[in-house]
């Protein structure tokens, strides 16, 4: 072999080798670096999956809170509706006026008090307001007519209220709707909303005095109610009859009564019921 050809075989190993060298450390690096992005990836995605966990338990633990809340008040209706239900059977049962009922008509009726104590359990006290009212007008019984002043039903309609309010729920002037315990009671509910808004634009906002009024109203009647109100404003009170006033005290007590027996009857031992239904 000559020496020119000795060179260049020499250069060519060497130039395999240094070829060889680099492309080992390429490699090196390349795997370096793909294990570091490697690892960032799995940390970032565990961090990420972590941080998911985190927001699905926190998310778990806001609905189960709702949930809870939710729950308590339903549990909370439910007895106060039973305890209104057992009152009022136990107001029926009392003055001997279950049997004005049918099965239908008495569930109509506790499902309306239900639904009256929901929306006035501030400004009337609820169902006791109403079964209260009941008790003093007309024992329970849906077609009492009172043998002085000829009122009718459960509230005690005299006629001209009673076609106001069936000509408002677009009935004719017929008894049967008088005495009917659910159309009564939510023709009643309707004018008490009706006198409780009128008294409420006249600056009558505490809740012991719309109550007062209410009742001033239904027994002496609205326009002589308003009348006095006009002349004598606060002091209204002391303006009107004797008979009214004792007929407001005495309502107002059976009030606080049946608020008592609602509240006891909404604590009562579930297997004790029977008491008053049999």
């Amino acid at each position: 072999m000559s020496m020119e050809k000795f060179k260049k075989s020499g250069e060519k190993e060497m130039y395999r080798r240094r070829e060889g060298r680099k492309n080992v450390v390429i490699w090196i690096l390349s795997t370096v670096l793909l294990f570091l992005v490697g690892c960032s990836s799995v940390f970032f995605l565990n961090s990420f999956v972590t941080n998911q966990k985190i927001e699905e338990v926190k998310k778990q633990i806001n609905q189960l809170d709702v949930f809870t809340r939710q729950t308590a008040m339903k549990v909370e209706d439910y007895l106060r509706d039973r305890g209104i239900g057992l009152a009022y059977m136990e107001m029926l049962k009392k003055h001997g006026s279950l049997k004005y009922y049918s099965h239908e008509e008495l569930q109509a009726v506790i499902s309306v008090l239900c639904m009256a104590d929901r929306q006035w359990r501030d400004e009337l006290r609820g169902a006791s307001y109403w079964i209260g009212k009941i008790e003093y007008e007309s024992l329970g019984n849906p077609t009492f007519v009172n043998k002085y002043s000829g009122a009718m039903g459960l509230t005690c309609w005299m006629s001209y209220t009673a076609r106001k309010i069936l000509r408002e729920f677009q009935l004719p002037y017929d008894k049967k709707f008088i005495f009917n315990p659910e159309t009564h009671l939510k023709g009643s509910f309707w004018w008490a909303s009706q006198e409780l808004s009128f008294w409420q634009t006249k600056g009558i906002e505490d809740y012991s005095s719309l109550r007062w009024h209410l009742l001033a109203s239904w027994d002496w009647g609205s326009i002589n109610v308003e009348r006095r109100f006009y002349r004598y404003g606060n002091k209204v009170k002391g303006e009107i009859p004797k008979e009214t006033r004792d007929y407001i005290v005495n309502v107002l007590d059976k009030i606080s009564y049946w608020e008592e027996r609602i509240d006891f009857w909404s604590s009562y031992e579930e297997n004790r019921v029977q008491e008053v239904i049999k």
